[in-house]
């Protein structure tokens, strides 16, 4: 069954969609703009206090106000440095629409914006601050707890791994996205209420899986695992600023989705691992479920 079918409507599809977004943003603030070429005047000073913060896009429509009628200078880029500063919030979505509509009326002004390559610019940049910061990890080789690697102690892994995951169902993939889809399809955040308690059980899998002991030879496989759940845990708070701020929700959702499968290639070499080893789980045993990773499409 397709993941497609848990999503309530084609609206969550699209805003999973980086790129279209940002191009949305561009089209948006080149129709705010307009089709003229506008001056910067080199003598309008900008400073770089509250007043500013709050005024920006009135200074920025004041810089518009001033037509030359013939291709004017090179804006003053000091201004224009100043300007994307005072945009800037703790809102995503605002500071990268409000620098987009800068950077765009600042190229309006030197007679671009309209053509296709500097359009792309804009996209590029505003994709480069939706970080997504995988950061070095939780976990380090020192908090695993390393066994001798024996069939016993494969075997033993294998199941306890298993358990843990199965012990812990509220870390649900369906759920996230179905909340996620919910509150953007209703613009209505309150569906966004359980994905705090799924990020929970995230950093709660994380910290037992680091508990386990752990074979040698998979300590490398394992411990990049326990840090995957880890950061699929720190996406939370990101996704449930889906609806107030759209971007970084965006930024946090594209990550989760990326850990999640990037998680399940690892489990699957882990998976192959036992299988080459002879390691055999009993029906009745948690370690089963491996048997469906290998059965996975490579």
């Amino acid at each position: 069954m397709s993941i497609r079918e848990y999503l309530p409507s084609a609206q969550f599809t699209f805003i999973l969609g980086a790129v279209a977004l940002s191009a949305g943003l561009v089209f948006a603030a080149d129709y705010i703009t307009g089709r003229d070429a506008r001056e910067v005047p080199g003598g309008v000073a900008v400073s770089t206090g509250s007043q500013t913060q709050d005024n920006w896009l009135q200074t920025l429509h004041d810089i518009q106000a001033q037509s030359g009628t013939s291709l004017p200078p090179s804006p003053n880029p000091e201004i224009v440095s100043n300007l994307l500063g005072a945009a800037q919030s703790e809102n995503l979505t605002n500071t990268i629409g409000r620098s987009i509509f800068i950077k765009l009326s600042d190229a309006k002004a030197q007679g671009l914006g309209d053509d296709i390559p500097t359009q792309d610019t804009l996209i590029a940049d505003a994709l480069s601050q939706v970080s997504q910061n995988r950061g070095a990890g939780v976990y380090t080789v020192a908090d695993l707890n390393p066994v001798t690697t024996t069939p016993d102690t494969l075997h033993t892994y294998g199941n306890a791994v298993i358990a843990v995951v199965q012990s812990r169902p509220k870390a649900s993939y369906v759920d996230t996205l179905v909340a996620v889809g919910r509150a953007t399809d209703n613009n209505d955040q309150t569906y966004l209420a359980p994905l705090a308690a799924i990020g929970a059980e995230y950093q709660a899998i994380a910290d037992e899986l680091a508990a386990l002991f752990v074979p040698q030879t998979l300590a490398p496989l394992h411990l990049q695992v326990v840090n995957n759940f880890a950061r699929m845990a720190e996406t939370y708070p990101d996704m449930a600023m889906v609806v107030e701020d759209p971007l970084r929700g965006l930024s946090g959702i594209q990550l989760y989705q990326s850990l999640v499968q990037e998680t399940e290639r690892v489990l699957t070499n882990i998976a192959q691992q036992l299988a080459k080893n002879a390691i055999l789980f009993d029906k009745s045993e948690p370690g089963a479920a491996w048997s469906a990773l290998l059965a996975l499409p490579q």
